[in-house]
């Protein structure tokens, strides 16, 4: 029984003060390395440090507590409304496996070996952490990153480029990931002729609004990024969620399509893009968003080619 009430109320005091970390970092925007890192291992390494108040415990209990106590605060965000299922599920594997470090270096260090006090471990992990807070508050402004992707399409760059300028609809997506709610390039108008002309891309989110720097028919289009709608809609069961990261940590800078003859009648079109992100670790959140990205420009891409083989044959009859 007293086993049972140290766990629970080792538990609730590392949610609390977890809680109370994410939510003063969130409300000042931060969404780095103390969201991700600080406060995972927080939530392995302080639950053990208290659990050694009430003598040595074996690795599983450690390991059992930890997993319920990242399972809480999950839990927590979602029924406050305070985060949706996909970044949580997404932060998954950045998250965990530093809870799980953080956990092992409790037990080691407290249980195991007793080579820290607990008092003393308890008190240098929760400095730890406000340290990390603060220093975080002088961020940098995030990099720009640019993804890029071919394909080849059967009709010249006349007709490709025809396409291009006239893709309207997209139709519906076919991969999980957009049904999931990410953001999907769902319609491409182009208001105007030449550079200065107003590029549009409907996304399940919102438009994404260009304006267009580069005009070479046949060759080449480019274009600088206006507006950015959200980057995705949050799935929630207890209700809506809009977390701060929705707005502004997702940047669109712009892109471009470039249009290169391979053969008599055959095109090589590649479609990039460049954006900015302000959330870290930086390389893992990057790997998310050119995955994220890739996956739009092979939507948009396979659209055109199959317009663009499509208007080859028509003009052929």
């Amino acid at each position: 029984m007293r086993s049972t009430v140290d766990r629970v109320l080792s538990l609730l005091i590392t949610v609390a003060l977890a809680a109370a970390t994410a939510a003063f970092a969130i409300g000042d925007r931060r969404y780095g390395w103390t969201v991700f890192v600080s406060i995972p291992f927080f939530l392995g390494f302080f639950p053990a440090a208290l659990l050694r108040f009430s003598g040595p415990k074996a690795w599983r209990e450690c390991l059992r507590l930890t997993i319920g106590t990242v399972l809480v605060l999950s839990l927590g965000f979602l029924v406050l409304r305070a985060e949706g299922i996909i970044c949580l599920l997404l932060a998954v594997p950045l998250a965990l496996p530093v809870a799980i470090f953080g956990a092992y270096m409790g037990y080691l260090l407290l249980h195991k070996t007793a080579t820290l006090p607990p008092v003393g471990a308890a008190t240098l992990v929760v400095i730890g952490l406000a340290t990390s807070l603060l220093a975080e508050m002088r961020q940098r402004q995030g990099l720009t990153y640019t993804v890029a992707n071919s394909i080849d399409i059967a009709a010249p760059p006349s007709i490709v480029w025809t396409a291009l300028i006239h893709m309207g609809d997209l139709g519906p997506p076919t991969d999980l990931l957009f049904k999931l709610g990410v953001a999907c390039p769902q319609r491409v108008d182009i208001y105007g002729n030449g550079v200065g002309a107003m590029r549009v891309c409907t996304l399940s989110t919102g438009q994404l609004h260009e304006k267009i720097v580069d005009w070479q028919p046949e060759r080449r289009m480019a274009w600088l990024s206006v507006t950015t709608p959200a980057p995705l809609k949050e799935l929630n069961p207890f209700g809506t969620t809009d977390p701060p990261h929705l707005h502004g940590f997702y940047k669109s800078v712009g892109g471009q399509f470039t249009l290169t003859p391979i053969g008599a009648d055959s095109t090589r079109v590649t479609r990039s893009s460049s954006y900015q992100h302000n959330m870290y670790p930086a390389y893992y959140w990057k790997l998310w968003c050119d995955y994220v990205a890739r996956r739009g420009h092979i939507h948009v891409l396979k659209v055109l080619r199959e317009d663009a083989e499509r208007g080859r044959l028509a003009t052929a009859h």
